[in-house]
């Protein structure tokens, strides 16, 4: 079950995606580009499906700032909408877009496209923890012989120091 932001100015379009979604999904709504950044930075959605063309902030503006934002930059992004000419899905996805759905779509398209974006991020997501976990392997094996290697240097002074013990200074010697 994914938490998804739909930022959509229609509301009976929005209400229809909600409806199709929120029997395996938690369903978050924004009708315009605003209230739907508000509704990310507040509840980090796994995935917001946007439109393009909406009063205030259009979905290209949305999609900038979440990429401009650290917290926010990769949150998966799919623009459901109507503009699918060559120049607009480029414009998109050059922003970083993970996906366009073309309206008009039927409920089965929309919850298969979900469920893959989901997945995906789920993938990724795995992967990043196994790469930490490498990480946190290898400086933990290699920390030890790091170590070893200075104590070893610091033990060899020592006991040069404790063989010529007559030679060295009663202050050196409590050191």
């Amino acid at each position: 079950m994914g938490r998804i932001l739909i930022i959509e100015d229609d509301a009976a379009l929005r209400e229809l995606m909600a409806i199709s979604l929120q029997r395996q999904h938690e369903i978050l709504e924004a009708a315009n580009g605003k209230q739907g950044l508000l509704s990310v930075h507040a509840h980090h959605p796994d995935l917001v499906l946007c439109d393009i063309a909406m009063p205030e902030m259009d979905g290209y503006q949305v999609l900038q700032n979440l990429r401009d934002d650290p917290n926010t930059a990769s949150i998966p992004f799919v623009f459901i909408t109507a503009y699918v000419d060559r120049a607009d899905v480029r414009r998109g996805m050059d922003l970083g877009a993970d996906d366009y759905l073309a309206k008009p779509f039927t409920a089965q398209e929309l919850r298969d496209m979900v469920n893959g974006c989901l997945r995906k991020k789920a993938l990724q997501e795995a992967a990043l923890k196994r790469a930490i976990e490498d990480i946190h392997q290898n400086i933990v094996m290699s920390l030890p012989h790091e170590l070893r290697t200075a104590i070893m240097v610091i033990e060899g002074y020592v006991h040069l120091m404790l063989e010529e013990v007559e030679h060295v200074s009663p202050h050196h010697q409590e050191m």
